[in-house]
């Protein structure tokens, strides 16, 4: 189990990346699935929601590895599409909506975590190299 700080500042990190994606001029989609042991936790589903401002949905699969099975067996022609594939192999079981009030306390949040990961940044480089 993990703490809230520390599920904030993964969630933190997460951010970082989608404004990296934006930055970059790369579209996506104001919803997204969420996977792996973490999506079995509300607490976590509604802070990663909160955090990225973005709809999360839960399957009941929500398995890491079930994409590269769903790639191989489209791939394999096992189904028709990725889409075909999906509808197949899971059920949406819910979906986390952002909490607005929530969000605006994490992109303050936000502002003080990328503050001090860019203060650090010489630091992770000297030591990323050991």
């Amino acid at each position: 189990h993990f703490s809230r700080a520390v599920m904030e500042g993964v969630a933190m990190s997460l951010l970082d990346c989608k404004k990296k994606i934006e930055s970059l001029g790369i579209p996506h989609a104001d919803s997204a699935a969420i996977i792996g042991g973490g999506s079995y936790s509300p607490l976590w589903r509604q802070i990663v929601a909160d955090t990225l401002c973005v709809e999360l949905v839960k399957k009941n699969n929500s398995d890491s590895s079930l994409g590269s099975a769903i790639m191989a067996g489209v791939t394999a022609g096992l189904f028709s599409s990725y889409e075909d594939a999906l509808s197949k192999c899971t059920k949406e079981e819910g979906r986390t909506l952002p909490n607005e009030e929530n969000s605006q306390v994490y992109a303050r949040l936000y502002e003080k975590y990328k503050a001090v990961h860019d203060a650090l940044e010489d630091v992770y480089h000297k030591y990323s190299a050991i």
